[in-house]
């Protein structure tokens, strides 16, 4: 699942909608059932549905996807709290995805939030994201 997934990131970042959607569609298909985030022969490696929803919303605003929004609130809804910088990317994709719809005030809450979070943790990854998005408005 987790490669279909990565694949389907690759697939959208080259422009490629409908080898993107398939690739999630075979993400979402082979996606061990349950709550679990981790599997046991992989630790390291954190995947259940709420973290490909927060993948899938990542990938369909690189898509320009009208439906992004709707995955990001979802993941956003079903996050662990513990996953504090993953909170600051999906904040940031929240922004893509309204700057996307063209909804500039919907995107400069969703910066704040992630600057903070971002400014919290030290991320310097996404506080180049933010910068980037921040440049857009």
């Amino acid at each position: 699942s987790w490669l279909y997934a990565a694949e389907a990131e690759l697939q959208a970042m080259a422009g490629n909608a409908d080898d993107c959607h398939r690739a999630l569609d075979a993400a979402e298909q082979v996606l061990p059932p349950g709550a679990h985030d981790r599997d046991a022969d992989l630790p390291s490696v954190f995947l259940n549905d709420a973290h490909l929803t927060r993948w899938r919303g990542n990938t369909l605003v690189l898509l320009g996807d009208d439906r992004a929004v709707d995955e990001l609130y979802a993941a956003l809804a079903a996050m662990d709290s513990t996953f504090v910088r993953a909170q600051a990317g999906v904040r940031c994709s929240l922004a893509h995805a309204h700057l996307v719809r063209g909804e500039r005030d919907e995107a400069q809450v969703h910066l704040r939030e992630a600057r903070l979070i971002a400014n919290r943790t030290g991320s310097v990854r996404h506080r180049r994201r933010i910068d980037r998005l921040t440049g857009l408005l």
